[in-house]
């Protein structure tokens, strides 16, 4: 951490997003709050312990530095804090070229729980994490059903990305599309 840099608390329980999210009194509500922050080198994000962040995702695009990276995390006592995106944080994919098989898809919309996307020396720890079905109008059909992801780290404009640490993570109930891949 640095001079200049916040912790932000987010807790579903008690949280409110006109809050500042600076201590744990005036904890955000939810991690839109945080997708409309602007992260900084030292920067910490901490979820409260027994929340859930249902229909919502993390995502994330500002990078640390190695001296002060960006620390995604928990705070309070009790159950890792549970991110439960049901098929949102959506995001377009695109490789660019047609993949090795004709059933990979290389461009589409992708759900993803927690996206990091060209952001570099960030570490998210303690948090459990699901993305189900969920979507509107989305039918089980295997070529047709949506990609998911727990976690997605994407480089796609920075070069070689470095030290993203994803430790002490549970990720279950990912279900998204296996036909394609």
């Amino acid at each position: 951490m640095t001079s200049l840099s916040k912790t932000y608390y987010v807790s579903s329980k008690r949280g409110n997003d006109s809050n500042d999210g600076l201590n744990c009194e005036t904890a955000f509500a939810s991690l839109f709050a945080i997708n409309h922050s602007s992260l900084k080198p030292g920067d910490r994000v901490l979820l409260e312990r027994d929340s859930v962040f249902y229909g919502q995702y993390l995502q994330i695009t500002d990078s640390g530095t190695k001296e002060a990276p960006i620390v995604i995390g928990a705070y309070g006592d009790g159950e890792p804090p549970r991110i439960e995106a049901c098929g949102q944080g959506i995001w377009y994919q695109d490789y660019g070229n047609e993949l090795d098989a004709p059933t990979h898809v290389y461009r589409r919309y992708v759900s993803s729980a927690v996206l990091l996307y060209d952001c570099e020396y960030l570490t998210v720890e303690n948090l459990e994490i699901s993305n189900k079905g969920g979507v509107f109008g989305e039918t089980y059909s295997a070529p047709h059903k949506m990609n998911r992801t727990g976690v997605a780290g994407i480089a796609k404009n920075r070069g070689t990305l470095h030290e993203i640490h994803l430790s002490n993570l549970y990720i279950h109930d990912v279900e998204g599309n296996v036909y394609d891949k």
